[in-house]
């Protein structure tokens, strides 16, 4: 979250809204590119996989193109845009400023999942440790003791079979 503060404060003190777009153009353009050419690679690679939906197989080729004229539309046009909508003369200073966010979202990226899997190896995930102490499984966590099964029972029980289904609840009163 930080790091988007940062990008957020140095964009609002480019100041001119056709700056920020230049910036935050590249990031977009260059998810959209890169979906159209793993559309096609995708398709060419493994075309009798099942889809949910799938598009006739021309359409893959149709993909390619995109690919191909957004690729050099993000490279050249990228560079070159600055000069030509900012200012003359201007450099591909706030294109590159762009490549370099984009660009640092891979490591931030990575090193969230290496938190992530420190913390996760850590501390249990909630809900397991009053499981555990109980002596009972979770959905799906396979066999349960005495041999019950994980399988959800007809009570409603949340998926444990052989469980109370007043368990955990207070007392009725007398």
């Amino acid at each position: 979250m930080a790091f988007n503060v940062v990008c957020s404060a140095i964009l609002v003190l480019l100041g001119s809204p056709l700056r920020i777009y230049i910036i935050s153009n590249g990031g977009y353009l260059l998810s959209c590119t890169l979906a159209f050419g793993g559309y096609f690679v995708y398709r060419h690679m493994r075309p009798d996989e099942p889809r949910p939906f799938r598009l006739p197989t021309f359409a893959k080729w149709g993909a390619l193109g995109v690919f191909i004229v957004w690729t050099v539309i993000y490279f050249w046009g990228g560079w070159n845009s600055p000069g030509i909508v900012v200012a003359k003369g201007q450099g591909p200073g706030l294109y590159l400023l762009g490549l370099l966010i984009v660009a640092l979202y891979a490591p931030l990226y990575w090193w969230r999942r290496w938190q992530d899997g420190k913390l996760a190896a850590v501390s249990p995930v909630p809900g397991t440790v009053a499981a555990a102490a109980a002596g009972t499984g979770l959905t799906g966590s396979g066999p349960l003791p005495d041999g019950q099964s994980a399988a959800p029972s007809p009570v409603g029980d949340g998926g444990v079979a052989g469980a109370d289904p007043a368990a955990g609840e207070p007392p009725a009163p007398r």
